[in-house]
């Protein structure tokens, strides 16, 4: 099983139509639940450690204020996987009740293995771009940083959209609802408590 998960996750970043089958394969959610914790441990570890230990400060400044500035980013290492882990059940719980009105009876499970998989991949390439934008010391604005990142969460649409349609037989414009609405709820969050 653990190859099959590796397969799906690298298979994900150039083929999400045969990520998807083989995510179908895996037992739901439990791999899911393995992708989100590697994909919130790496952020943590591999980001906002880094940032913390270099001294940085948020910018802009975070809305907690109970958190100081100087030591968001250690807050964020911690944090990290909560926020992904709470993104991810309300994501997966809002597909759901998205698909119950569109009269589609799918289980919790596969929509949250899908989601797991699907962020777990588009985790990397984010993950991957921001280290490789920190390693080139540019200075990127907020909001094309911002931009860029909706851009690379290409493999998040692609993966979700195809493994509703493929895997869970929903109709292509319900699992499109299903994305954005994941989305709307998603990216509040995210920029309520994480900072680059």
């Amino acid at each position: 099983m653990l190859l099959r998960f590796l397969k799906a996750w690298t298979v994900g970043f150039y083929n999400p139509a045969r990520a998807v089958s083989i995510i179908a394969e895996l037992p739901a959610p439990y791999w899911a639940l393995l992708a989100v914790g590697i994909r919130s441990a790496a952020t943590s570890l591999l980001w906002y450690l880094p940032q913390y230990v270099a001294g940085r400060t948020p910018i802009p400044l975070p809305y907690l204020s109970m958190v100081p500035v100087e030591r968001y980013y250690l807050f964020l290492v911690w944090f990290t996987p909560v926020d992904y882990f709470l993104v991810w059940l309300l994501g997966g719980a809002l597909t759901w009740f998205v698909f119950r009105l569109g009269r589609r009876e799918v289980g919790l499970g596969a929509i949250l293995s899908i989601c797991g998989m699907a962020s777990l991949v588009s985790g990397t390439a984010l993950l991957l771009f921001d280290l490789a934008v920190r390693a080139a010391n540019w200075e990127l604005p907020r909001t094309l940083w911002g931009l860029l990142h909706l851009a690379l969460d290409f493999w998040y649409y692609a993966i979700t959209i195809t493994g509703f349609r493929r895997v869970l037989k929903v109709p292509i414009w319900l699992a499109v609802i299903a994305v954005v609405a994941t989305f709307a709820v998603g990216v509040p969050i995210a920029m309520l408590f994480m900072r680059a």
